[in-house]
């Protein structure tokens, strides 16, 4: 299941306020949100990771890395682009100028 930041937030402050026990955590998150005693609740080691994480960065929230994904460069995807490149018309002018900058 997805836990949103309000989610985190509510296990965070029980788990501080009860002085640490995980199960008391899980009870009163079941009592506040309503669920019954079969719903998935954050288990022990979900509720850990999360005040860990809030001890260490002072937020409830997951961050994610700055910046854009890198993706790894293998040869099957080099010519694929090759491929698709080759395949692309493209205006005579573009194609004198490529042959120019490659010294055809």
């Amino acid at each position: 299941m997805v836990w949103s930041g309000v989610h985190r937030a509510f296990v965070i402050e029980a788990y501080l306020k009860n002085g640490g026990f995980v199960i008391t955590s899980e009870r009163l998150f079941s009592r506040h949100f309503g669920l019954d005693r079969n719903a998935k609740v954050p288990d022990k080691k979900i509720i850990l990771l999360w005040v860990r994480n809030f001890r260490r960065t002072s937020t409830a929230l997951k961050r994610k890395p700055p910046g854009r994904l890198r993706s790894v460069r293998t040869s099957q995807q080099v010519e694929a682009v090759r491929q698709a490149d080759l395949r692309n018309v493209h205006p005579v002018g573009t194609l004198l100028l490529w042959g120019f900058l490659i010294g055809v």
